[in-house]
Parts: C-alpha cells; sequence; structure tokens
C-alpha cells in the first residue's frame, strides 16, 4: 500500500501478506510518502521488507 501527497489518512483492521511461504517480493507492507496526518492501527502484515515505513519522496521531490 503506497500512501502519497496524501493528509488525513486512517488505516485500519488491514491486512497484507506478502511473504507466503518465505517465498515473497521484496517489498514493504505499508509506505507513507510526503504525506501527513496519517493513523495506522489494527493491521497485520508480513512482508520480505518493511512493514510500516516512512518516506520523504524521492530526489529533487524528496529534497524539496
Amino acid at each position: 500500500m503506497h500512501i502519497c501527497y496524501s493528509q488525513r489518512v486512517h488505516v485500519d483492521g488491514t491486512t497484507i501478506r506478502n511473504n507466503i511461504g518465505g517465498k515473497g517480493p521484496s517489498t514493504d507492507g505499508i509506505d507513507i510518502d510526503s504525506s501527513s496526518g496519517v493513523l495506522v492501527e489494527h493491521c497485520d502484515i508480513e512482508c520480505n521488507d518493511d512493514d510500516i515505513c516512512l518516506k520523504a519522496g524521492r530526489d529533487a521531490d524528496g529534497l524539496r
């Protein structure tokens, strides 16, 4: 799930499975990117990389 350029987002009760049998792709569960006021709660996340990741954008966008 990629939340990008968003405000006041509520993610509740989501299940994410990217690691079925330990052979899933190397992906994040929830990426929160260049957003504010994001609440993630009661989620069940299993993946091969970060479950929840905070990002500030890429390249010039992230520097801005």
